[in-house]
């Protein structure tokens, strides 16, 4: 998924996105379900490093429950359909909420 698409669906959806993190390194995300307060899930981006390393200009790596996303999460409703997105721009990544219930860094 391009970033474009990414931001006219999230757009669509009555939302934003909210830059979390600029970094060279690839941090631990914790993803915040809908309805609880506290953090539900972990996930190491090292794992994706690989796909991560070779995004191109204008690319995103998007987690969440759509079935477009690149990693793409349970079915699980607590969390959003776009969770999270991770683009590189030069050495840095850039890593942005999608959701209403929040991604945080660890």
């Amino acid at each position: 998924m391009t970033t474009q698409e990414l931001l006219n669906k999230v757009k669509n959806n009555g939302r934003s996105l909210q830059l979390i993190y600029v970094g060279t390194g690839l941090p631990i995300i914790g993803l915040s379900p809908k309805c609880d307060i506290g953090e539900l899930m972990s996930i190491n981006l090292q794992a994706f490093s690989y796909r991560l390393y070779s995004l191109k200009d204008g690319e995103a790596f998007v987690i969440g429950r759509d079935e477009s996303c690149d990693f793409v999460l349970s079915e699980d409703i607590r969390f959003s359909r776009f969770h999270c997105m991770i683009t590189l721009v030069g050495k840095n990544y850039y890593i942005y909420d999608c959701s209403l219930c929040g991604t945080i860094i660890k």
